[in-house]
């Protein structure tokens, strides 16, 4: 009883201690991002009504090109947010809110979207959302979790592209502060 009565000393105390002990990378979050998504994605095939799916796919299905980043990021959370929220899990519900909350904030989404708007690929986030929802539709769990797997990777690919944009950002300012 004390695990669910205290998830937050019983769980994220030992996780975060593992974590930074481990030397834990952004990577591995994505790793486990994909075990909880495609493992959510098993639970909705086997136990979620066609209606459920359609209102959950309902949300991935809007022009990312249209509103702001800012909105972009919101739509984008919604959309995995509501995905977990699903789940017959609560203990991975519970997980995938702490990495969600404090590993993919607003802030690192709205730069993910940014760093694919700047590459001319807003389409291809709306392209991951809407292959996980087919998979949903179809009820197949192996085109589920290759969907996860792609949309994730993304996620990773445009994550590099960020940190070049930080370095090249950092060696221009470094280069600013060396002339004065």
């Amino acid at each position: 009883s004390y695990i669910t009565n205290t998830p937050e000393q019983s769980i994220n105390r030992p996780l975060c201690a593992l974590f930074a002990l481990s030397n834990g990378t952004l990577e591995n979050v994505l790793d486990l991002r994909n075990v909880l998504e495609t493992d959510v994605c098993r639970d909705i095939i086997r136990t979620a009504s066609d209606d459920e799916i359609a209102r959950l796919c309902a949300l991935a299905d809007y022009d990312y090109s249209e509103p702001p980043i800012k909105q972009q990021a919101i739509l984008d959370s919604r959309f995995h947010n509501a995905l977990m929220r699903m789940s017959h899990n609560a203990l991975i519900k519970y997980i995938y809110v702490k990495i969600g909350v404090e590993t993919f904030d607003a802030d690192y989404r709205e730069r993910v979207l940014e760093a694919t708007w700047r590459r001319d690929e807003n389409d291809l986030t709306r392209a991951g959302h809407m292959a996980i929802c087919q998979a949903l539709r179809d009820r197949d769990e192996d085109a589920a979790a290759a969907a996860v797997y792609e949309h994730l990777a993304l996620t990773g690919a445009y994550r590099e592209c960020l940190i070049e944009q930080n370095e090249e950002g950092g060696e221009k300012r470094r280069a600013q502060e060396a002339k004065l």
